[in-house]
């Protein structure tokens, strides 16, 4: 899935991998951040922007936030209304296998955020509208950019209501996001008779990833030709 910290240096933010449970419950529970959450609560604007932040919709294999547009296997959704959050938080908790839900956090002034996984083939906002379908609530229609950070809280118990460790799993399939990713310069062809032509640069795989993705079941009709480009 995804988890990245994401901070500013010297300028530039800049993220870095969070990859084991234990990592991720330190930087929530550090006394700084306590402090901060504190301060934020009773209304303190700077204090909410020394929070740890966190991206979970996006990839960075460099380090490197701006400019980025690979999603990740994950994505964020933001309920700002105190009720809807606390009605959903039910639902997810009584059932998280049948959202995929990563996790489940109170937000540091009310209304809390929850991480999901991807569905594929699905943008951002087709998955958060399938969320938000399925728990029959309202959500945040800003949330959806690939490089939104969340302002995290603690990681006691009544922060941190929902943990999965599968959310710091990297099984990042690099074929996969050629074909799903907006930012994608390849060719596939979805109809027979053509051809497409690719580069080298894993040219099976993309093809073999877009048939199991799109085609999960034979279709006679459709087809891929996959060429180098001379």
């Amino acid at each position: 899935m995804s988890c990245y910290l994401i901070k500013v240096e010297n300028g530039h933010k800049v993220a870095r991998s969070i990859t084991s449970e234990e990592e991720y419950k330190q930087l929530r529970g550090s006394n700084e951040q306590k402090a901060n959450l504190h301060l934020a609560r009773a209304g303190n604007d700077a204090a909410k922007r020394r929070l740890v932040q966190f991206n979970y919709s996006g990839h960075y294999p460099q380090g490197v936030v701006k400019g980025m547009k690979l999603p990740s296997g994950a994505f964020g959704f933001d309920m700002d209304e105190p009720e809807a959050f606390a009605k959903a938080a039910k639902l997810l908790l009584k059932e998280p296998d049948k959202y995929g839900l990563l996790m489940l956090e109170r937000s540091a002034r009310q209304g809390g955020h929850a991480v999901f996984e991807r569905e594929k083939g699905k943008t951002i906002l087709e998955n958060q509208v399938r969320i938000a379908t399925m728990l029959k609530c309202e959500m945040d229609t800003s949330a959806h950019d690939i490089n939104r950070v969340y302002f995290t809280t603690t990681s006691d118990g009544e922060d941190l209501l929902f943990l999965s460790p599968r959310l710091f799993k990297d099984e990042y399939d690099e074929a996969a996001v050629f074909v799903t990713s907006n930012s994608c310069k390849f060719g596939i062809l979805l109809l027979g008779l053509k051809t497409i032509f690719l580069t080298p640069f894993m040219c099976f795989k993309i093809g073999e990833r877009a048939r199991r993705v799109y085609f999960p079941r034979p279709i006679p009709t459709i087809s891929f030709y996959l060429s180098y480009v001379k």
